[in-house]
């Protein structure tokens, strides 16, 4: 465990925790398998396989509601809501076990009567991934007048989560003003900029703003192009150069991340990068 948590985000250290858990499942010693799956779920999830972070969450929660006691819940809150966030991106699970999940999220942040905004918030995205419109719009709402509480997402975290919003609605300008503490760096997180920098790409494309736009992409994927987590935001980068005529190096790009998207478990990521290399590759063709 120590070796790997020592390793980077990504592969060798979740093979490494998966080896652990393997071990210590063999030996029997739940306790330790728990601690393991812990430190996997954070592995997993910040290096690009959410669903090995949802299989370990899913074995915790079958502890914790076997012995609470021994297996407090509440220590892994933060945990739920990542996985929980995520589960609409595997068409295997369905919609019922979605609201089910997202249930179970409301009941146990209700237990420590906190959490209201960090649900609202994970319901908002939920429904605008799905297609919700209407009920998007409503969570959105309730999502941003809910007060914060120690289960709330860091500020800029839901200041990035808001730009997607603006995004959506075509507002350019609104989105690229809400992000000017992150984008003159006054504030950051583990994965703020490297996202933001991707959304912003279009919008200032779209207001023929190139040198910002130009900006975006030299800093923003140098900050995403070693960790499969952001498949999605190199798409972004895909799409931006395939925009502004730069297919050369697209296509550099799409050759070098072409393996991520071919095992990633998450359908939405690949998706939504599959989305930007048909477009580059269009270009391309029709160059």
């Amino acid at each position: 465990r120590g070796q790997a948590e020592a390793l980077p985000e990504g592969d060798a250290k979740v093979r490494a925790l998966e080896e652990a858990v393997r071990l210590t499942d063999a030996h029997g010693d739940v306790p330790l398998g728990y601690e393991l799956r812990d430190s996997l779920i954070d592995a997993a999830t910040f290096g690009g396989y959410p669903d090995k972070a949802l299989v370990a969450f899913a074995w915790c929660r079958g502890q914790q509601k076997k012995d609470p006691q021994r297996f407090d819940p509440e220590d892994m809150l933060w945990k739920q809501k990542w996985v929980v966030g995520r589960l609409d991106e595997f068409p295997h699970i369905s919609r019922k076990q979605i609201a089910d999940a997202l249930d179970d999220v409301d009941q146990s942040f209700a237990k420590l009567d906190a959490g209201k905004r960090a649900a609202l918030k994970l319901r908002y995205q939920m429904a605008r991934d799905m297609g919700d419109t209407e009920d998007a719009e409503r969570l959105w709402e309730a999502w941003l007048v809910a007060p914060r509480d120690h289960l709330t997402d860091c500020r800029v975290c839901e200041l990035d989560d808001e730009l997607d919003h603006h995004v959506d609605k075509g507002e350019w300008e609104q989105a690229i003003q809400k992000a000017k503490p992150i984008l003159d760096g006054r504030q950051s997180c583990a994965e703020i900029p490297h996202l933001t920098l991707g959304t912003l790409l279009y919008p200032f494309f779209k207001l023929e703003r190139m040198k910002e736009a130009r900006d975006c992409h030299m800093r923003g994927y140098a900050m995403v192009a070693k960790n499969r987590e952001f498949l999605a935001t190199v798409g972004e980068h895909l799409e931006f150069l395939a925009l502004t005529g730069n297919l050369s190096r697209g296509l550099t790009l799409l050759e070098k991340h072409l393996g991520w998207a071919l095992e990633h478990s998450s359908y939405r990521d690949r998706f939504s990068f599959y989305t930007a290399a048909s477009f580059l590759v269009g270009q391309v063709v029709a160059d």
